[in-house]
């Protein structure tokens, strides 16, 4: 049962590689890699983890406490999921996608550090399929030192926001699935629609498929229970980083996140399905 588990291990940390080495093919560190004041929030936020991810593996490794750093590894993923469109979906050598490249270089040379005293073999594979000038003048990922929390990338306020919003986010996950399940389907992809949700303290938020994952979904939390419906309200397919906006009910503005909205389509027309058909 533990040799399945470390094979699964090295199976997840390979795929995550592939995608890293795949996304950073036409990346050049020494042109364009973005300072971190540029970057997004999901950006920031996604590095203040990295950070996290640096201080509690090296925390379990002087602790000798190698499962959890298997658990540390195995659970930074979120930032993947999310900005997969924004990596299809803008130009080249826009700021946004080079924002993005920027993180997962990152990501993928700590990945690569940590992986290095204990999977060497892993390691030096994703190392030798990694373009030249990201090598950063190595011959061998082995001659690398061990991953360095940078304490310019903290940011205690993101993660507090940052953490609501996941969860928002998981709550929508799971509303859409059924708009995806009904026959006849309302959505094909979680990108077809905006999202909103009502909250208990009479908060709505409104946002984008790449926040939150689908809709248009309308969640009143405050009711909740077996009968609570989500609605779609024709669907407009949204490029990553949609506008993002918070308003009370009324309608008024009072904080906003995030850049601009892209349609893809012509709204498909107002459609409804309730949870679980």
């Amino acid at each position: 049962n533990i040799i399945k588990q470390l094979v699964e291990i090295f199976k997840k940390t390979r795929n995550t590689a592939r995608f890293l080495v795949g996304n950073l093919f036409d990346f050049d560190p020494a042109v364009d890699k973005v300072p971190y004041e540029n970057l997004e929030a999901i950006d920031k936020f996604a590095l203040h983890k990295l950070n996290v991810l640096a201080k509690n593996v090296t925390e379990a490794f002087d602790a000798y406490e190698f499962y959890k750093y298997f658990q540390y590894l195995q659970n930074f993923a979120f930032y993947l999921d999310i900005i997969k469109d924004r990596l299809y979906t803008k130009g080249k050598k826009s700021l946004s996608r080079r924002a993005t490249q920027t993180v997962l270089y990152e990501i993928l040379w700590a990945i690569l550090k940590i992986l290095a005293p204990v999977m060497p073999h892993q390691a030096e594979d994703i190392f030798l399929n990694m373009p030249e000038n990201q090598k950063e003048g190595l011959k061998s990922v082995l001659l690398s030192s061990w991953v360095e929390v940078n304490d310019s990338w903290e940011n205690s306020e993101l993660e507090e926001e940052f953490t609501e919003l996941l969860k928002l986010r998981e709550i929508v996950s799971r509303a859409i699935e059924p708009l995806r399940s009904c026959d006849p389907k309302i959505i094909g992809s979680s990108l077809e629609a905006r999202v909103e949700i009502l909250t208990e303290n009479n908060i709505e938020i409104i946002g984008s498929t790449d926040e939150f994952g689908g809709g248009p979904v309308k969640d009143d939390e405050g009711r909740g229970g077996a009968d609570h419906q989500r609605q779609v309200r024709g669907g407009r397919r949204l490029a990553a980083c949609a506008e993002f906006e918070i308003r009370d009910v009324a309608g008024r503005r009072a904080d906003r996140v995030a850049d601009a909205r892209e349609d893809r389509r012509p709204d498909a027309g107002a459609e409804s399905c309730e949870k679980g058909q």
